[in-house]
């Protein structure tokens, strides 16, 4: 297998930033506010635009989770995704996937669902998260609460910016991002501080 497979290098991105969660802190008119993110197997499948492949079985019709281990395991490899006539609709996104360890060191913008609908748009969100990738790109990152572990909230999907979805909403600052060993629990890194935020 070519070393430039670049499912599998997103996948293998997404696997080790699992071993973290990432604690946002930002603020609005004087007031903090904080919340987590993490990341689960299944995520990927969502994120990568898997989903959208209606045309190919191995990926559409697997259990998310089955389908990120095989893409780890290289049973399923980039050169199967682009035999699909909806790959386009995912390319993006994969670039984004290859930027995720990276993408918490340029959030741009941070915005808190005012439930206003967008046209056209069935996610279901409640931070959103605007960054830069490939040194020019904008990109979003959608995150809504996990049901299982409430207060921690996973990334249900990822696109380069073509349409304004912080229009309308609750924009705040960024005060800081930090990212914190799940198993531990001690902080590894500070990814960014607003150089006015004091904890």
């Amino acid at each position: 297998m070519e070393n430039n497979d670049i499912l599998y290098q997103a996948a293998k991105i997404f696997e080790e930033i699992k071993s973290y969660k990432i604690e946002i802190t930002i603020g609005r008119k004087g007031q903090a506010e904080v919340f987590t993110i993490i990341f689960e197997d299944s995520d990927f499948h969502h994120l990568a635009g898997l989903h959208k492949l209606t045309d190919i079985v191995q990926v559409y019709k697997q259990n998310a989770s089955i389908v990120f281990s095989k893409i780890l395991e290289r049973e399923i490899c980039l050169s199967d995704l682009e035999a699909s006539s909806f790959y386009t609709l995912i390319q993006d996104r994969i670039s984004i996937l290859l930027s995720l360890k990276n993408l918490f060191f340029n959030i741009n913008s941070v915005f808190k669902f005012r439930k206003l609908m967008i046209p056209n748009s069935k996610i279901r969100w409640t931070y959103l998260l605007e960054f830069t990738y490939n040194t020019t790109d904008s990109g979003y990152l959608f995150l809504e609460e996990y049901r299982a572990k409430p207060a921690n909230y996973v990334c249900v999907s990822n696109f380069k910016k073509n349409v304004d979805y912080g229009s309308g909403q609750i924009k705040y600052t960024l005060l800081q991002a930090k990212a914190i060993n799940k198993i531990s629990e001690e902080e590894e890194e500070v990814l960014y501080k607003n150089p006015a935020y004091k904890e």
